[in-house]
């Protein structure tokens, strides 16, 4: 609750710094944010005992109240040091994956960065910008329903509301509608997903933010329901929730060092063997999903454990080989 009110407290002071000259009235504030007058009052009292100089004028030939700001404030200015600068920018454009999501957004806030440097600076981290390649495999075209998206998923969740939805499945083809209490999000391959909760399903469901049509906010207050994001995710091996089970991977000495150097789970346990092949055991939740991961190495891993996962595997195998 205190961070759905830190949010539009910050909100309503962004909108009074914007029309800080010609003011913004009370009932536009009270629109914006969906909420009572007496509310907006209440939080630019609060504002205002920060030290923020707003003041109030009443318009008395439309009974109106409008909110200013002095004119010479002006929101103290955020410098980086090159550490820091360099650090953003690397970051920035680690994210060109998901930027899809954002518009020019990320464009925005690093030409903000740029103001506070020097033309030199600016050749420097030109360059260094220029020498950063991104991972572009598998991403999301952009496209302004992916944007819109993206910015009700995030209202919702903070304004405690429900979403609806229409979305495709990739699995049945079909389009549905769906009201859904956002729950979180979780970034996988490149692309943004939700786990939402859906009271008519009494399930929560995984939805990919690119399949999503038609998306809004309704009034209807979002369903109570004791969610634990980490907890709901550990045992998943990438979007995918339910029962977990244990999985036994057997890869060559080929690609012992590779495997051996990264998580791939954080519940892994990793052991070198005397023949320099290496052991991963994990947990998983999904037999799709690990079976693309499994297939992925070819011949270079062997499914030891379960069972389910080893006829699965058998399946493409015999069909690739039919088809070469």
């Amino acid at each position: 609750m205190e961070e759905k009110s830190f949010f539009r407290q910050w909100c309503i002071l962004q909108s009074i710094y914007a029309h800080a000259n010609r003011g913004i009235s009370l009932s536009t504030l009270a629109r914006e944010r969906g909420v009572s007058k007496k509310t907006i009052q209440r939080d630019i009292s609060y504002l205002s005992s920060l030290s923020f100089p707003i003041y109030s004028e009443n318009i008395s030939q439309n009974n109106q109240v409008i909110y200013k700001m002095l004119p010479h404030y002006r929101f103290p200015s955020i410098s980086f040091n090159q550490e820091e600068f360099l650090t953003l920018l690397f970051m920035f454009k680690s994210a060109h994956p998901l930027q899809s999501y954002f518009d020019d957004v990320v464009k925005n806030c690093f030409d903000k960065m740029h103001s506070q440097s020097s033309p030199e600076l600016l050749k420097f981290y030109q360059k260094v910008w220029n020498s950063i390649l991104p991972d572009t495999k598998s991403t999301i075209v952009w496209n302004q329903e992916e944007s819109k998206n993206l910015k009700k998923i995030l209202q919702s969740l903070i304004q405690g509301k429900k979403l609806y939805f229409k979305y495709n499945s990739v699995l049945s083809n079909t389009e549905k509608e769906h009201l859904v209490t956002v729950l979180c999000l979780k970034i996988h391959e490149n692309n943004i997903y939700i786990a939402a909760f859906s009271k008519e399903r009494k399930a929560i469901l995984i939805y990919a933010i690119n399949r999503m049509r038609s998306t809004e906010i309704v009034s209807e207050p979002r369903d109570n329901v004791e969610f634990n994001a980490q907890k709901f995710f550990e045992d998943s091996f990438g979007i995918y929730a339910g029962k977990p089970f244990q999985v036994k991977l057997l890869f060559s000495e080929k690609i012992a060092a590779y495997i051996k150097e990264r998580i791939w789970h954080p519940k892994q346990k990793v052991k070198l063997l005397d023949d320099g092949k290496v052991l991963l055991q994990i947990p998983a939740t999904s037999i799709n999903e690990i079976k693309k991961y499994v297939l992925s190495y070819g011949a270079n891993v062997k499914v030891l454990e379960p069972q389910e996962l080893i006829d699965e595997i058998k399946k493409p195998l015999k069909e690739i080989n039919e088809l070469y």
